[in-house]
This record gives C-alpha cells, structure tokens and sequence, in this order.
C-alpha cells in the first residue's frame, strides 16, 4: 500500500470568493469521509484570500482513483471553475525520509 499525496492550488475571482468557501466546505466535508482518504484539507492564504491550497493523502490508488471520479468531485468542479481565475493546478508529493 502506497500513501498518495497531492496539492491542488487555484485561485479565485475576488467577487467569488465567498461563493467558493462555501462550495469548498460542503466539499472538503464530504472528501473527508471518502474510504481510504487520509487527509483532505483546504488552506486559504492569510496573504492572499482568494488564492487556495488543498492537500490531500489517499491510502493508495484505488482510493484516489475514487476520490477523482466521484459525483462530489464533478458537482465540486462544476461549481467551482467558473469561479476560478486560475484553475487548480495538481502536483504529487512524496515523503522526504
């Protein structure tokens, strides 16, 4: 079993961002009880508010696999990218040991 980490950064229109907290709660919310997610988190910069980091840990690639195809993760897109004025950009992580 491999631990899977992401990033997903993007960020928002400045009159959106409202409507995007909301839509990121109900998400993160939801991503949090998803079998075999470790970690799902949304951070908002204290610099920046309408710029957003998600980090998220899967137990492996099956769960991610589930995460990523989702109905919760499509109503979450299709919410949240026409809000966006960068859209999410995914990175993968690994642990430094």
């Amino acid at each position: 079993m491999t631990t899977r980490r992401k990033t997903a950064r993007f960020i928002v229109a400045e009159d959106r961002t409202e409507e995007a907290l909301q839509a990121i709660r109900v998400f993160v919310a939801h991503a949090q009880s998803e079998p075999g997610t470790l970690v799902y988190q949304s951070w908002q910069s204290a610099d920046r508010a309408t710029e957003f980091l998600h980090f998220m840990a899967f137990a492996d690639e099956r769960a991610e696999d589930a995460h990523r195809t989702s109905d919760e993760l499509k109503h979450f897109t299709e919410v949240l990218y026409p809000l966006c004025t960068q859209r999410p950009v995914f990175e993968d992580w690994q642990e430094v040991r």
